[in-house]
């Protein structure tokens, strides 16, 4: 029987074990994306040998469970699963990305009917494109940035505690501006991000800004995500600055690749079916999208 509760911050210590031996490239298996949306998509854990139990209440009062990452027995694992769901007399929903689906197949074959909604598929760009902006596809963000190199005096910094409080009063200003006509759009990322600033000391994220004329007018949060893959948490910069947010995407990456050799492809989550997100993240053109599934069993 498995014994769902909130995630909690002190579970950081025995998930991360967990999803690194599932190596995955997927934005949903990160401790710190599953803490700080918590509260959004109703997220819980259940400790239980060597799989990560999770379960999740965004679908309308139906639980859906994650794809439990791990080296224990995959099939006992599902079967607990799917005892818990049939506990609450409800279908058994798993959500699972296409790097797992291998492994679940080689259990169960033909018994999961597979959706996909594109709003949940990740962005995933070459690191070293997005370091180097080369290629024709990009001459826009190139002049982006030096449009903002040409009016603008900046540096780019690493967060700390130093500065991570300037980074906040940035966030505050940048939510003030958006308006309330677009509440709607960043109320669980505001949730989320705020989370992040709170927990900083044990999340422990990378993370840099860039400061023009004094002032932050830009950061990100990220961390390693998977063996080659990098993921970007939180990316915030003044829209009327423009070329901000090219800068602070480039620059983080470079420095990123220096931290971490081995990393070929970062992850930038996926757009929620927000018509501005979609657009952003699609003028890098993604060279790939890890795709995920909403599994139903038959």
């Amino acid at each position: 029987m498995l014994n769902f509760r909130p995630i909690q911050l002190a579970d950081k210590e025995w998930i991360d074990p967990l999803i690194r031996k599932g190596d995955l490239k997927t934005s949903d298996m990160n401790f710190t994306n599953l803490y700080t949306w918590a509260g959004g998509f109703k997220g819980q854990v259940a400790e239980n040998g060597d799989r990560l139990f999770l379960r999740f209440g965004f679908l309308e009062n139906t639980p859906c469970y994650a794809f439990p990452v791990g080296t224990g027995d995959l099939r006992e694992a599902v079967e607990a699963l799917k005892a818990d769901a049939a506990g609450m007399n409800a279908p058994f929903l798993m959500r699972v990305s296409e790097d797992a689906l291998p492994e679940l197949e080689k259990h169960y074959n033909g018994c999961f009917d597979l959706e996909n909604s594109d709003k949940w598929n990740d962005y995933i760009y070459s690191a070293e494109r997005l370091a180097t902006l080369a290629g024709k596809k990009l001459h826009a963000k190139r002049n982006h940035i030096n449009r903002f190199d040409k009016e603008h005096e900046w540096s780019f910094e690493l967060i700390s505690q130093d500065n991570l409080g300037e980074c906040r009063t940035m966030c505050d200003d940048w939510f003030m501006q958006m308006g309330e006509e677009r509440e709607m759009d960043f109320s669980g990322e505001r949730r989320a991000i705020y989370r992040l600033f709170d927990a900083y000391n044990v999340l422990k994220p990378d993370g840099a800004l860039i400061r023009a004329e004094g002032r932050v007018v830009a950061f990100t949060f990220g961390e390693q995500l998977s063996s080659d893959t990098y993921l970007i948490h939180f990316e915030k910069a003044y829209p009327q600055m423009q070329g901000g947010y090219t800068l602070i995407n480039r620059e983080f990456v470079r420095y990123i690749m220096k931290k971490y050799p081995n990393i070929k492809w970062i992850n930038r989550e996926e757009d929620m079916g927000l018509e501005n997100l979609r657009k952003a993240k699609q003028s890098y053109f993604p060279d790939m999208m890890a795709t995920k599934y909403i599994a139903a069993w038959r």
